[in-house]
């Protein structure tokens, strides 16, 4: 088997899709990678700046707040979420305990839990990793399938 290219992308980048060699062997490619903190440095507003792409079991986003902004407290109820630190400061509200978030530090948070994240004053970047779930339209229709299995 060839060695071509490695596929380790930074910011901006794009990969070849040509990663066939002369003798028709396919290289195997080590996982795409960026650099969130360059990612959070050059991004010029505040939410959603990156997401993991593809179509896999994980997804993931990088999110940018500025000072004092906040992600109003949600639940989510379909998937378990890791919170990473990227870059600055704020705090990760769990239910009603108040986690710090900084570079490098990583939050659990389980489903069914009501979160909320809020940048510090001089704002905050994070990562969050989470399962993939259906779309809503998939979960309905499988709800109401259940539904319709399910004895009177």
């Amino acid at each position: 088997m060839c060695n071509n290219r490695a596929a380790v992308l930074m910011p901006g980048a794009r990969q070849d899709p040509d990663s066939g060699c002369e003798d028709g062997s396919v290289t195997e490619q080590p996982p795409a990678a960026v650099s969130l903190a360059e990612l959070a440095g050059a991004a010029g507003g505040t939410g959603a700046v990156w997401s993991l792409p593809g179509a896999g079991d994980l997804g993931a986003g990088l999110y940018l707040l500025g000072p004092g902004e906040s992600v109003p407290g949600h639940v989510n109820r379909e998937a378990d979420l890791l919170i990473v630190g990227v870059t600055g400061s704020g705090t990760v509200r769990v239910e009603d305990r108040a986690v710090d978030l900084a570079p490098g530090v990583l939050v659990h948070l389980a489903k069914g839990r009501r979160r909320e994240v809020t940048a510090g004053p001089g704002g905050v970047s994070f990562l969050t990793v989470h399962r993939r779930v259906a779309t809503s339209r998939a979960r309905r229709a499988r709800r109401e399938a259940t539904d319709e299995l399910a004895p009177p």
